[in-house]
């Protein structure tokens, strides 16, 4: 539709049988996103008899925008982020296709945009998905919005829990378990939690700013999945 729409309004009265061949879909397909964009949408679509072809019979500056929530903007961008974890399988390219198709409606600024995204969230790997989902986007919230939190972390084989104070840096998805990486206040230093082990997870409303220095591609350079040491 967004391919009709350009046609339209380079007023070349594009007709059904040409539309269908330059788009490689069927004339029905045409007709039908035709229908959908003068009914439902309601583009001023006419039909020229004499050159056998649609147009716009008024102006239209731009093709609908796609309305969507914060939330679902958040989502979709997390969307993006994952489909990385799907490169060199046969699904990526249309991962990724589809993606671009989604994102290629969004015509209209929005107002948030969350700072330095693509470093804040990260899949990588193939592995079963066993994440807490509504924890992981509790956290991810916070390591968008640069705000520190509080939680009970249990450490491997320790009889019980204790307190962490962190500043959120980045949040991973690695071979189906969740990770926060962040500055750990007490210990002052960069710490690793594992979801699983996090409980009571609560924001604090009190902000910070993001060490500038810190990438996820640095940190987890030379991991071995997880795990990392001190020299290679």
């Amino acid at each position: 539709m967004q391919k009709i729409h350009q046609e339209l309004k380079a007023g070349s009265y594009p007709n059904a049988k040409s539309l269908a061949k330059k788009l490689e879909v069927s004339a029905k397909t045409i007709g039908r996103d035709l229908d959908f964009m003068r009914d439902r949408q309601q583009l001023p679509i006419g039909y020229d008899e004499s050159r056998r072809g649609f147009y716009y019979t008024e102006a239209v500056e731009a093709f609908p925008a796609m309305q969507i929530t914060e939330g679902e903007l958040v989502a979709l961008l997390v969307a993006g982020e994952a489909i990385q974890a799907f490169r060199g399988t046969p699904y990526h390219r249309k991962l990724a296709t589809a993606f671009e198709k989604l994102t290629a409606a969004m015509t209209d600024k929005v107002s948030f945009v969350p700072e330095d995204f693509a470093g804040s969230i990260s899949f990588r790997g193939m592995g079963r998905a066993v994440v807490d989902a509504a924890l992981f986007e509790e956290v991810g919230r916070a390591v968008l919005e640069c705000e520190e939190v509080v939680f009970d972390y249990r450490k491997p084989h320790a009889a019980a829990s204790e307190v962490r104070r962190v500043q959120p840096y980045h949040v991973t998805a690695l071979e189906g378990q969740g990770y926060l990486v962040g500055h750990d206040l007490d210990r002052q230093e960069q710490r690793t939690f594992a979801l699983s082990r996090i409980g009571g997870f609560r924001r604090t409303a009190r902000h910070f700013r993001r060490d500038p220095g810190f990438t996820s591609r640095r940190y987890f350079g030379d991991s071995f999945g997880v795990l990392r040491g001190g020299e290679v």
